[in-house]
């Protein structure tokens, strides 16, 4: 008797948008934080000459968020280097708040090394439960002092590659949105950004099962372009494999026969080619 393995298709996709503005690289349009879900804005930068971070005065000067959120304590942020180095901008989530419906935060994040500026009545170090006052077109703007880590946290790696601010949302039933996110490097000399802009990627079905000891049939796996002009020069699709809560492996490189029976979640991505998976 067969134990069948049913793969649950479910089609996402990446959205990367970015632009370079006086040497710092950032994302300039606005991007829903997913209630209870994770978000994640990443910039791919080229071209550094000072490529090697921690070294000849090269490293993260300043990173800047633009946001809003209904309830600050819901969530937090992180920044993730090329090298997988991570620093938690903004924290802790989870813990009571007050309701933040009519606050902006413009906020920067800088070296230890830096002075803090922050807002009136506001600590040097973020911190989501510090006394953040609503009001109508009320604005944050300071510089602050990550919540976990600091910038000069981001030593050994190099300023080319995917840098990807994660924001975390923790809590049911509130809102918000990222309306910018920029990174300014100590040494900007020849740094790039190459604009990323994936396609919406739908597929042909939701559900399709397989036996155990068997391999997924790419043939069923259809894929159809959200744009009628897919580039297909520089962009490439993959299926990443999720089961339990668990990332599992990309499609191209995966044993799924050798999975046990069960549901799994099977998901299709489009990144640029300068981008790995």
């Amino acid at each position: 008797m067969y134990q069948n393995l049913r793969i649950k298709i479910l089609a996402v996709f990446l959205l990367f948008q970015m632009q370079v503005s006086f040497g710092q690289c950032g994302i300039f349009t606005s991007n829903e934080i997913v209630d209870l879900n994770t978000t994640s804005l990443t910039l791919l930068v080229n071209n550094a000459v000072n490529n090697t971070l921690g070294e000849n005065g090269q490293g993260v000067c300043l990173v800047n968020v633009n946001f809003k959120h209904q309830v600050i304590g819901d969530i937090n942020m992180y920044l993730i280097a090329p090298n997988g180095q991570i620093v938690q901008l903004i924290g802790s989530a989870g813990e009571v708040a007050s309701p933040t419906f009519n606050i902006t935060w413009d906020v920067s994040f800088i070296p230890s090394n830096s002075p803090a500026d922050p807002d009136p009545g506001i600590g040097d170090f973020w911190n989501n439960n510090e006394l953040w006052v609503n009001g109508i077109n009320r604005v944050y703007d300071g510089m602050y002092y990550p919540y976990d880590g600091s910038l000069e946290d981001f030593d050994g790696g190099t300023v080319d590659g995917s840098w990807t601010l994660v924001v975390e949302d923790v809590i049911e039933n509130d809102a918000g949105i990222v309306e910018s996110f920029s990174i300014v490097f100590c040494d900007g000399t020849g740094v790039n950004c190459n604009e990323c802009l994936p396609d919406y990627l739908t597929l042909s079905t939701d559900t399709i099962e397989i036996c155990r000891g068997t391999q997924i049939d790419s043939s069923l796996l259809k894929v159809t372009y959200g744009s009628a002009t897919p580039d297909t020069l520089n962009y490439r699709n993959d299926f990443l494999i999720f089961g339990g809560n668990q990332f599992k492996g990309r499609l191209t490189n995966t044993n799924e026969s050798s999975f046990s029976a069960g549901n799994y979640k099977l998901c299709a991505i489009n990144y640029h080619e300068v981008d790995s998976l």
